[in-house]
């Protein structure tokens, strides 16, 4: 999966894309002043895909027992993808993939709703000191992983934080026909379904949620996309 993900990625570009790196790689922190520096070195080419091969099997193995909270072992998975470096490009476009996916799995599903990537991009200083304090010893096993799961816990609550305050918002403002108006107008996707309504805005009947969507395409503001049960809305605009 991974490995078809990171082909999709890149599909349309000539970097190399669909396997694992095939030359040595190095993890770089980009400075204020535009300079960079070397924070790590990651795990070499030639011994990558087995470093990938025990992450996965580990995390299974881990994931069925449930010894440990599932938001742990997800954190702890992606910071050894980060660690590992499996691609020569993408390994941060990756790893945010792959936590969106995990968390949805584990039942955690904020990333609907609210960019918790977008979080992670406003707080980078913060994510290169948490991945540089857990970096220590990752090599020999004795690294301390806290300071990124402390980073990576505060994240999701900052993430679910935004999530409530939207629903606030939504739930509070006006008629039933401008809480279904505002979802629209500030929806993190500009894709939505009458479903992906329905969970934030609750007690509206999807008939209602219907003649209100309607109203809009007819003022060019949304547009149906496909049909039945697999139909999605497409925001068109947001000034309305």
């Amino acid at each position: 999966m991974v490995l078809q993900f990171h082909g999709w990625l890149y599909s349309f570009t000539s970097k190399p894309a669909g396997h694992y790196k095939r030359g040595e790689n190095e993890v770089t922190e980009t400075r204020p002043d535009g300079t960079e520096s070397i924070r790590f070195k990651p795990v070499k080419a030639a011994d990558t895909p087995q470093a990938m091969t025990e992450l996965f099997k580990g995390f299974d193995r881990a994931w069925n027992e449930e010894q440990y909270h599932r938001l742990t072992l997800l954190a702890a998975w992606v910071f050894d993808f980060l660690m590992i470096h499996p691609f020569q490009d993408g390994n941060g476009r990756m790893s945010r993939l792959s936590t969106s996916l995990l968390l949805y799995h584990a039942g955690y599903e904020v990333g609907r709703y609210v960019s918790w990537e977008k979080v992670i991009n406003d707080s980078r200083q913060g994510y290169y000191e948490a991945l540089a304090r857990s970096t220590i010893g990752w090599h020999e096993g004795t690294h301390d992983l806290n300071p990124w799961l402390e980073y990576f816990f505060g994240v999701l609550i900052v993430s679910y934080r935004d999530f409530e305050a939207r629903l606030e918002t939504v739930a509070t403002k006006g008629s039933k026909a401008e809480a279904v108006r505002n979802f629209v107008r500030t929806n993190i996707s500009d894709t939505f379904s009458i479903s992906d309504i329905r969970n934030v805005v609750p007690n509206v009947s999807d008939i209602y949620i219907g003649q209100i969507l309607r109203q809009l395409r007819d003022d060019d503001v949304i547009a149906l996309q496909g049909i039945g049960q697999g139909a999605r809305w497409r925001r068109l605009r947001a000034d309305f």
